[in-house]
Formats: C-alpha cells, structure tokens, sequence
C-alpha cells in the first residue's frame, strides 16, 4: 500500500503542474480535463460512519490525516445507543428508516485495517449503497454493523452532539493511545 499512497501523491503533483485549471476547492483537485480524483477512486475505499468517527479530530488521530468527506445517508439502519458506552452501535432495520452520517473517501488499505481495529469484534463490516447529500451521488461503501448477537446491549437512540460535548476530550486521549498501541503493533 506504500506504493499506492506515493502513486496517488505523485499523480496530484503530476497533474496539479500540468493543468493550471486545477483548482483547491476544501482540500479536493477539481479540473474536467485532468481528473486526478476519478483515477485515485479506483485505487481507494470509501466508508460510511455514523458515530464518533463523524468527529474530524477522531479521524485525524486514528488515520494521521482527515480524509475527503461528504454528509451520507444510508436506508435501512438505525443507530442505538449502548449500555455502558459512549459510542453507538447500528442494526438493519425497516427499509423506510434512514441514518445520517458522512463518507469517508479514498481509504487505503492500511487505513480499512485500523479502522477494523478500532471498531472491535463487536461490529463486522459489510457493504452499503450511500447517498452523498451534497451531491446527490450513490455511493458503495463499508458499514460497521452491531452483531446481532449482541442487540439486548442497544437501547434508545445515540445523539452525536452529546457525545461532543459530555465525551469528546476523554475519547479522544482514548483514541491517541489507541493509536500509539496499533503502531507499536506494527513494529
């Protein structure tokens, strides 16, 4: 995957010098001509998230970066709230229910397995159809879906902005020895 990330890199240099339409717009190359991004998109992963990874600073310490991102909904889910935890978990549900949430795109490989950490055994990943909000695009992406072995745990409904502001800081200190166990791993 090292090879990949440069190869990316080295592409949006290549075509950042050669195209001088290329434009900055929040952090993605846009230019009709040269589509850096298209090209990347075949290399890359996209995700769905619906609970702390919503946070930009929770992805920036898990993933040393803040990914492109793009406010989602998927059908079919709903998100729970979980008995002695500060996170949430999401099971299938009616088809006629929708969660919020945002994408994740361009994930490399290396990135898909720290997020897999993260999430723990008590979630498995599985694949969706999301609708970029801002776009109007679907997208298939990755989920992290509560086993259903586990559904007498969920009860009442997550709210993110609580999270925010009642569990934010301590998550994220969490989060950096997280991160600093799963590089040690590596090593």
């Amino acid at each position: 995957m090292h090879r990949c990330r440069k190869a990316q890199a080295s592409l949006i240099a290549f075509n950042t010098l050669r195209c001088r339409r290329h434009v900055r717009s929040q952090g993605r190359l846009t230019c009709g001509r040269h589509s850096a991004k298209r090209e990347l998109s075949k290399m890359a992963h996209t995700v769905f998230v619906y609970g702390t990874l919503l946070s930009e600073e929770i992805v920036k310490i898990l993933l040393n970066r803040n990914p492109e991102s793009h406010p989602a909904t998927v059908k079919g889910y709903s998100r729970y709230r979980i008995r002695g935890r500060v996170y949430p978990a999401i099971l299938p549900t009616t088809p006629s229910d929708e969660l919020t949430g945002m994408v994740l795109c361009g994930l490399s490989e290396r990135e898909f397995e720290i997020l897999d950490e993260y999430e723990d055994e008590d979630y498995f990943r599985t694949k969706v159809t999301a609708l970029e909000q801002d776009t109007g695009k679907e997208v298939p992406a990755d989920i992290y879906v509560w086993k259903d072995s586990l559904r007498s745990e969920l009860y009442g409904t997550w709210d993110y902005d609580e999270f925010r502001r009642l569990h934010l800081k301590e998550y994220m200190v969490m989060c950096e020895g997280f991160g600093a166990d799963f590089t040690s791993k590596d090593m």
